[in-house]
């Protein structure tokens, strides 16, 4: 994985939101962004999968509750959806960029 910064404005969104939400964002979002776009294209139901080992339980989301994580860091501001996009393919609009996410849009 390459790294990556979160940036103030992120991590502020990120505040109180919980741990999935915050693991589902760095790891299926942020680790996968375009840096000069933001753009984001990724199956992001295999990062949420927590493998089981000693002292630790399996965990893997339902589809329901990845699309309401989803959802949430949507309305957190974090993430926009590419208009017109049938795939999952969104810009981390918080996320610091050589472009806004208005100019990727366009």
């Amino acid at each position: 994985m390459p790294p990556f910064e979160i940036n103030d404005t992120e991590l502020d969104a990120l505040a109180g939101a919980g741990a999935d939400l915050f693991h589902l964002y760095c790891l299926g979002f942020r680790s996968h962004m375009e840096p000069l776009t933001g753009v984001v294209r990724t199956t992001f139901e295999q990062v949420t999968e927590r493998v089981g080992r000693p002292g630790i339980k399996y965990l893997a989301h339902d589809k329901s509750t990845l699309h309401r994580m989803l959802e949430a860091l949507v309305e957190l501001g974090l993430l926009c959806r590419l208009e017109g996009d049938s795939s999952l393919t969104y810009i981390c609009a918080l996320a610091d960029t050589t472009v806004t996410p208005r100019e990727q849009e366009a």
